[in-house]
């Protein structure tokens, strides 16, 4: 089940999976954030949802500008380290 387009609906059915082997689904979404969940139903009947998660797709990829190190250096060692990102994502991700 997602929120793929506003609504939590069921999205994604298989009803051919294995135990203990590892299922994937592709499905193409816009940048965006949304909401997913997974339920899984036994022979018997049982099921179980595993709480709903929350993803951001973002395809946009940030600026990076290296500034140092430039020019020839002669050391290994104590090389600076000078850089700057721009970042035009919408999204922001707390880490």
């Amino acid at each position: 089940m997602g929120d793929f387009n506003g609504e939590f609906k069921l999205n994604q059915t298989s009803s051919s999976l294995i135990n203990d082997v590892e299922n994937s689904f592709l499905l193409n979404l816009s940048d965006g954030t949304y909401k997913w969940n997974i339920r899984c139903t036994d022979l018997a009947g049982h099921s179980s949802f595993n709480g709903n998660k929350t993803f951001h797709v973002d395809t946009t990829n940030p600026i990076l500008e290296l500034t140092e190190p430039s020019g020839i250096k002669n050391t290994f060692s104590n090389i600076p380290l000078s850089f700057s990102v721009t970042d035009n994502s919408t999204f922001v991700l707390l880490v």
